[in-house]
């Protein structure tokens, strides 16, 4: 290529219809929107695939005729590019007539045929040298005879293009990042030398040592080689579970009550986008994503303390900075700093990215003085780590001391926000927990000028109406504590705000607290492991030496009924929104931690395991969801029999037969109200256990007994009362005594309304089975008019694939099939069985409902083939999950004999209703309706009249 000025006018030979043409691969997308943006702004016609090749359009045709119509062709060379392979029909369509421009974008090496001409490069250098070369290389500017690009060798100021992908959730870039380019260079050629689909590097160094800052740079400065890039706080499964469910929300997936199903979804979708990088920072159990590795056309980069996560991919470490380099960064961020005053600071902070960060930072705080910080840095360390216990260099916890003594004279609320925040999650706080540390109401704004030292002396950062502080400033802080007797007094001072916070919220069932609890819930698990960490075993033996009690006190010393509430709050929460196995792990915790005789306590543990036997049952494991309520509701008769012995006079309690204990409830006089309620909830918990058992008589008297006593006791509008009256209903449906059904239905709707509101998801329960029961009654168009509001307003209120969402649409979808409209049931269907296995999945009973349902379906559009198939997958998976004689499965198995039937296999199809009939006649009675109607269709088959 000719040098000296080169302007497009100079090209003539062609009927050019546009000036530039500019070639690329995918992967630098970014750069080449850069390259067409700058050439339209400096006047001239540019075509780019990714403006003007509209939908639709034959690519290679596409290409040619540009090739044919520009009058030059930018390649914009990279790795990525020349693997690509369409650049050399395009070169040698632009060769001959010298109308080729080679840029280079990225490191790569330009292959043999371009050997005679001469290219610039773009990348690693700031925006006005960037522009000017391209504008030289295009000739439209003529060469310049100055130097443009600074000192050789200099580190770059900026590095292009500058656009970042659409999908994209990256930190901040750190504005004082230096260094590190041996390592940068070598995690890029990793990534670029692999042909795997999944391509995957670890980044391992010990805490402080920029793992994060250094894979947030990664992401900035190579942005433009992915599509997708998405930042995943990795440290514990719900953070990744979060991070992914805020991925489904930018691919636009629907709303979830259920976390971990609509993340996992956005992880699936991955597979079909193109050119990603998924970061997992901090990553504390390699095997915790196991569940959650993507596969597709991307690259992961993990970030790790523990060598271990070699097993994730090849590990590059990252040891200390440079003397020099954390110099600079001292110099850079305190600008007083002497280059022989910051090389000291620097070595005593041993090097660590995070130390000299966060001296740093105070050091540009009032420009305090190198020698006076070097020797508070100095008494800092002695006096917070006397006896190091953990692996971090004494200039860490220097540092974050330094702050915090600060703090404690110059603004004592801000430093027992700062320890006290220590122990809550390294996630967001709602400020108006901390209001009461400033003697402030709720919500008040006292707490605003404090958070300003916070923020100076970077020990925390508040984002509007929430404060966080970084988990490694909360590590140092602990530790810090630890040698402080005021250690455990800040730790008590956490609980009791959590746990006021917490209870106060409300009920947990209620969907308008769930983002309120959101915020908390979080805390209350990391609250809960500081104090079991703090305490010793309630059984611990006394000192050897002195036979004396230990000092350190036993959990049960610090836990407190308050706190003990707010984590059963906090479990039912995670229950009621769908976040199952986040309930569970809190509830299992809890658990073994108010294991014991005390009677103070058992109470709360009996609360917890009916929320635990409350979580199985919903994830579709009934028959032990059932064992553990009956063992539960015996605990709860065996403890009001021992305070009635107590109270009765002398008089002997224990000849009363147990069922009347529920039903004498009211008069018993020993059980606290609370205590009373949980009773009927157990009680009814163990009635829906037998319904779910198939023991549908027993369950409707056990319920009875429990609504009688609820009713007498609370009153008709009481929402237990209320609770108890629903649940009796489904009982009577189930028997088929419809009308009774309805009539209770109709009367606990009305209440409802009246009590909880129209929207409340108890008020939804009821106008369910009301349209349940009036479908049954053969009013069919009122039943979908119905079951139409409860889907919509469930849909709005408990998002769209709740599992009460998903119940109630399935009602709806059944209307459809009754009223004939056989096609708009399929696709209903279709939809809830896909998001049933998203939240259950498929090894769960009402997945295998919906399923049998969706055969129904087509059955009757004639597909009876695909209908086998459907009800054969559904028997088998209702027998093993619910057993042979449990109504559900004898539904089933009802279809899929007529589907033989349909299919010309009468004998078979005989067979499985004569099976059928049997069981259905022990489990339901010769009456009812389902038996009946296999009766009727064993009687067609065998052609009687």
């Amino acid at each position: 290529m000719p040098s000296g000025d080169r302007s497009t006018e100079d090209r003539s030979g062609t009927d050019a219809t546009v000036d530039f043409f500019i070639s690329y691969t995918a992967v630098d997308q970014t750069w080449a929107e850069w390259v067409g943006a700058e050439l339209e702004h400096a006047g001239h016609r540019v075509q780019l695939r990714a403006w003007d090749l509209l939908v639709g359009m034959d690519i290679v045709g596409w290409v040619s005729a540009q090739l044919a119509a520009a009058r030059c062709t930018i390649a914009l060379l990279s790795e990525a590019y020349l693997a690509a392979g369409p650049w050399s029909r395009e070169w040698t369509s632009s060769l001959d007539v010298d109308r080729l421009i080679p840029l280079r974008v990225a490191p790569c090496d330009p292959p043999p045929t371009l050997a005679g001409l001469s290219s610039e490069d773009l990348f690693d250098v700031d925006a006005p040298t960037a522009r000017r070369r391209l504008l030289k290389a295009a000739g439209i500017v003529p060469v310049q005879r100055v130097a443009l690009a600074g000192f050789p060798g200099a580190a770059p100021v900026a590095h292009f293009p500058a656009r970042l992908p659409k999908v994209w959730n990256v930190p901040a870039r750190y504005r004082w990042f230096v260094g590190r380019d041996r390592e940068m260079t070598d995690l890029r050629r990793r990534f670029r030398d692999e042909r795997l689909d999944v391509v995957t590097q670890v980044v391992q160094g010990m805490g402080g040592s920029g793992k994060t800052r250094f894979a947030a740079e990664y992401a900035h400065r190579f942005a433009a080689d992915y599509q997708l890039v998405w930042w995943i706080s990795a440290e514990t499964p719900d953070e990744i579970a979060e991070s992914f469910d805020e991925l489904a929300t930018e691919f636009g997936l629907p709303e979830d009550v259920d976390l971990v199903s609509r993340a996992r979804r956005a992880l699936r979708s991955l597979r079909s986008q193109p050119d990603w990088l998924l970061v997992f920072d901090n990553v504390t159990d390699p095997t915790a994503l196991a569940r959650w590795w993507p596969s597709g056309n991307g690259h992961v980069l993990v970030t790790a303390r523990s060598r271990s996560a070699d097993a994730l991919g090849e590990l590059l470490s990252l040891g200390d900075l440079s003397e020099a380099e954390a110099a600079l960064v001292l110099r850079r961020r305190a600008g007083h700093l002497t280059e022989a005053a910051a090389a000291p600071i620097a070595r005593a902070l041993g090097y660590l990215p995070l130390a000299v960060d966060q001296a740093a930072a105070y050091l540009a705080v009032g420009r305090t003085d190198p020698d006076v910080y070097l020797r508070l840095l100095d008494r800092g360390i002695s006096h917070a780590m006397p006896q190091a216990t953990f692996n971090y260099p004494p200039g860490v916890c220097g540092s974050v001391t330094l702050a915090v003594d600060a703090l404690r004279t110059s603004d004592p609320v801000a430093h027992t926000v700062a320890i006290t925040l220590s122990y809550f999650a390294p996630a967001p706080v709602p400020l108006d927990v901390l209001a009461p540390l400033a003697e402030a109401d709720p919500g008040s704004d006292a707490l605003v000028p404090h958070l300003h030292a916070l923020d100076r002396y970077a020990l925390a950062e508040t984002d509007g109406p929430v404060i966080q502080m970084h988990r490694f400033t909360q590590q140092v802080i602990r530790d810090q504590l630890a040698q402080d007797e005021k250690k455990l007094g800040t730790l008590l001072r956490a609980r009791d705000l959590l746990a006021t916070a917490v209870t106060r919220v409300g009920d947990p069932e209620d969907p308008t607290t769930w983002p309120r609890l959101s915020a908390l819930t979080e805390h209350v698990s990391a609250l809960i492991a500081y104090l079991r960490r703090a305490t010793g075993p309630d059984d611990r033996p006394s000192d050897t030496a002195t036979h004396q009690p230990s000092n350190v006190p036993a959990y049960r010393d610090v836990e407190t009924p308050e706190l003990r509430a707010a984590a059963l709050v906090a479990g039912w929460y995670l229950e009621h929104s769908g976040q199952l196995d986040a309930a569970r792990r809190l509830t299992e915790t809890v658990m073994g931690l108010w294991s014991g005789p005390e009677p103070g306590i058992r109470p709360d543990m009996l609360r917890a395991a009916r929320l635990w036997a409350s979580i199985v049952r919903r994830s579709g494991r009934p028959a032990e969801a059932h064992g553990r309520n009956q063992e539960v509701l015996a605990e709860w008769h065996e403890l009001a029999r021992q305070r009635h012995l107590v109270v009765a006079d002398g008089r002997d309690a224990t000849s009363v037969p147990k069922d009347s204990w529920v039903r004498g409830l009211a008069d018993l006089g020993v059980l606290t109200e609370g205590e009373q309620r949980e009773m009927l909830l157990s009680a009814d918990a163990v009635a829906s256990g037998l319904r779910d058992t198939g023991q549908r008589a027993t369950a409707r008297d056990r319920r009875r007994d429990a609504y009688d006593a609820a009713y007498a006791a609370f009153g008709p509008d009481d929402p237990l009362t209320l609770r108890l009256a629903n649940n009796l209903a489904f009982d009577l449906y189930g028997l088929d005594d419809v009308q009774a059904a309805h009539d209770l239905d109709d009367q606990t709707l009305r209440r409802r309304r009246a009590v909880l509101g129209d929207d409340h998801p108890d008020t939804l329960a009821s106008q369910f089975g009301l349209a349940r029961d009036l479908r049954s009654l053969g009013k069919v168009t009122a039943a979908r008019e119905q079951h139409a509001d409860v889907y919509a307003r469930a849909c709005r209120v408990l998002g769209d694939s709740h599992p009460e969402t998903l119940r109630f649409g399935k009602a709806l979808a059944v209307d459809r099939y009754r009223l004939g409209d056989y096609a708009e049931a399929r696709e209903l269907h279709t939809v809830l069985l896909e998001r049933a296995r998203n939240t259950h999945g498929d090894e769960h009973p009402f997945t295998v409902r919906v399923a049998n349902d969706l055969g129904l379906d087509q059955f009757r559009l004639g597909d009876l083939d695909e209908a086998l198939r459907t009800h054969e997958r559904g028997h088998a998976q209702a027998v093993a999950l619910l057993g042979a004689d449990h109504p559900d499965t004898l539904h089933v198995a009802h279809n899929l004999a007529r589907d033989l039937e349909s299919l010309g296999r009468t004998d078979e199809a005989a067979a499985l209703l004569r099976d059928t009939l049997t069981r259905r006649t022990a489990v339901l009675g010769a009456d009812h309706t389902e038996t009946r109607r296999t009766a009727r269709k064993l009687t067609e088959l065998a052609g009687e009249p």
